[in-house]
């Protein structure tokens, strides 16, 4: 006679993913001139924020000719449970080409999401940062962190520095906040100059699919067994 007992059911994977729980992303550029020594009086300026779902854009650009300041900022994001891409960039660019004058341009680029984990989970953060200067500041960074304290990953590239990266682990339960942002800033101190400045971030931040081959090792000790009783009954 033959028992066959078959402990345990076909198991279905744990649902790994992140649940958002607070996000920010934006874009900002402002173009400013100055025609006063004392650098008080504004003489063109103008200035654009937006907070925008998926995509943002902002431009901004002032003119004293023959000076010629501008900047500009753009956004692009998709959020998910198990992915979440995003991409941006900011850049300044002064044109001064005889002095007497001020000029600034600041821009930035923004994105932060942050989520709860309900359960340990793998994950993999790739993507890169990137940033040119000349005569400028530009500044681009990404990080993860945990309860917005310990450092999961972080990835800078400032004065000309780029930072390529593939970061991969195992997220225990909590809190993470995962931010990026670039920024670019170029100023005339009223001497002939002509300023640049770029700066851009671009990551993915996954959660992989659970896989689970419970089911199928039940299977095979299910058509084990009936082999075996099989060849007993002959």
């Amino acid at each position: 006679m033959l028992l066959l007992v078959i402990c345990g059911s076909v198991a279905t994977p744990p649902a790994y993913a992140v649940t958002i729980v607070e996000q920010e992303r934006g874009t900002f550029a402002r173009s400013h001139v100055i025609r006063s020594p004392n650098f008080q009086e504004d003489v063109e300026a103008s200035e654009t924020r937006t907070l925008e779902a998926f995509d943002a854009m902002a431009t901004s650009n002032a003119h004293l000719l023959p000076l010629v300041a501008t900047s500009s900022a753009w956004l692009e994001s998709s959020l998910g449970t198990r992915t979440t891409r995003a991409q941006g960039g900011a850049t300044s660019i002064l044109v001064a080409p005889e002095g007497g004058r001020r000029a600034e341009t600041p821009a930035d680029s923004f994105f932060e999401i942050i989520f709860d984990v309900e359960e340990e989970q793998p994950f993999r953060l790739q993507g890169q940062v990137d940033s040119l200067a000349l005569d400028s500041e530009a500044f681009a960074f990404v990080e993860l962190l945990y309860y917005g304290i310990l450092v999961i990953a972080e990835h800078t590239a400032g004065g000309g520095e780029y930072d390529r990266f593939d970061d991969t682990g195992t997220l225990a339960a909590g809190r993470y906040r995962l931010t990026a942002l670039a920024l670019s800033y170029g100023e005339t101190a009223g001497d002939a100059s002509s300023p640049a400045a770029l700066a851009s971030f671009q990551l993915a931040f996954e959660v992989p699919e659970p896989t689970s081959n419970t089911g199928a090792g039940i299977s095979l000790l299910v058509l084990a067994g009936l082999a075996r009783a099989r060849r007993r009954s002959r």
